[in-house]
């Protein structure tokens, strides 16, 4: 995958908040042409810190909140909410000049396009590959799937998580395509959150359709 940004942000606002920036232009410019997400005057694109940095896999969740944060202050972009639900947190962007930095006819990339090819150098994915401990990816994914399955105990995840991650290990770290598998969390959420948590059992019970009983209200 290949992560784009303009230089003269870059000079600006550092390298980390050029690429936020370079995917928030994207996809205001996409919403504008599509005359979604109008509010106040302005169009708007939203996310959180926690998706930016699965992402863009090589910055942690403090630099992109640092990122944004010096946008923001700088007055390139402006914050706002308009979720549907009052307990949705999820920060919208827009861009303070919006018409100078994404004006009317811009092209626009066609829906599946890269989401980062808008013009700018190039920066490759150059970060050394190293695959996860499997430790990393027990505790990871024990927070995880208990939000997808309550039938997930912590003893089910860790059977499932060694499973795919021997798996993964034969398979080179590479996924169905031969590519590498860069972003493991995703990998590993796709790989076991339609998979059926009571057929991680011990040998003890039998590995069957037991479903877990639903949890009683007291």
């Amino acid at each position: 995958m290949t992560h784009h940004f303009e230089v003269g942000d870059a000079e600006k606002f550092g390298v980390n908040a050029a690429i936020i920036l370079s995917n928030i232009k994207f996809w205001i410019s996409k919403n504008r042409a599509n005359e979604k997400h109008q509010h106040e005057g302005r169009t708007w694109t939203y996310n959180s810190v926690k998706a930016f940095s699965e992402l863009f896999p090589y910055l942690t969740n403090k630099q992109v909140r640092t990122a944004i944060d010096k946008l923001v202050k700088k007055g390139v972009l402006i914050q706002g909410r308009f979720n549907k639900l009052s307990y949705d947190h999820t920060k919208w962007f827009a861009l303070a000049d919006e018409e100078t930095i994404c004006p009317q006819g811009q092209k626009v990339l066609p829906s599946g396009a890269n989401g980062f090819a808008l013009g700018g150098n190039a920066i490759p994915y150059s970060k050394p590959y190293k695959k996860p401990d499997m430790e990393e990816v027990v505790e990871y994914m024990i927070e995880k799937l208990p939000l997808i399955n309550e039938g997930w105990t912590p003893e089910r995840v860790r059977k499932a998580v060694t499973l795919k991650y021997e798996t993964c290990s034969d398979n080179g770290w590479k996924d169905g395509h031969g590519k590498k598998i860069l972003n493991w969390k995703l990998k590993f959420q796709n790989m076991l959150k339609f998979e059926k948590p009571w057929s991680y059992t011990d040998k003890t019970m039998p590995a069957t359709s037991q479903k877990p009983q639903a949890a009683r209200i007291l």
